[in-house]
């Protein structure tokens, strides 16, 4: 099966395995190289050896330009969200804040790992009086961004709104912390 593009190609291969190969590539270079030099093969072993060296860059250079095609068709992905996630921050701004949650719950897809959608999601759930699910947004930034003395402290006040008081005031000492 051929590979459609060099995203396709990408997902195949990744660094430990090209490394992996490398790594063959030279041992074997190595070793045949001794053999030469020892007479057991008849051939020069500074021929061996810089045959190994350029088929390893051949390797490492063509992987390479694999991963970085890979990554740059990952560009306008990202600008997209981004544009999509600034339609998200007018409707916030509007105080528009279920068509905003919709939008960064959008931006941040199912692995929930953009920082600014949660935050502000939370903070839409906030407005709209949903403290167990600004609770679950706010767990999930901190799990990205631990250090966030405000986000402690808007935990903290959803904890509180949860009768969850044990836990507001871990929250609290956390953020006092920061």
């Amino acid at each position: 099966m051929v590979p459609e593009n060099s995203s396709d190609l990408s997902k195949k291969l990744n660094f430990k395995k090209v490394g992996l190969a490398v790594s063959v590539i030279i041992v074997s270079g190595v070793g045949l190289a001794f053999l030469a030099g020892h007479g057991y093969i008849n051939q020069d072993p500074g021929i061996i050896i810089g045959f190994t060296l350029i088929l390893v860059t051949i390797v490492v250079f063509c992987s390479s330009c694999t991963f970085l095609g890979s990554y740059m068709s990952k560009i306008p992905d990202y600008q997209q969200l981004e544009d999509r996630f600034k339609d998200g921050l007018v409707l916030f701004e509007d105080e528009e804040w279920t068509a905003a949650l919709e939008v960064f719950k959008d931006v941040m897809g199912p692995t929930k790992d953009h920082k600014r959608a949660l935050y502000y999601g939370a903070l839409c759930y906030d407005k709209l009086n949903k403290s167990e699910d600004m609770r679950d947004f706010l767990k999930l930034y901190l799990e990205l961004q631990p250090k966030d003395k405000e986000v402690w402290n808007l935990l903290a006040r959803a904890h509180k709104r949860l009768f969850e008081y044990a836990e507001a005031q871990e929250a609290e000492i956390r953020a006092s912390k920061l």
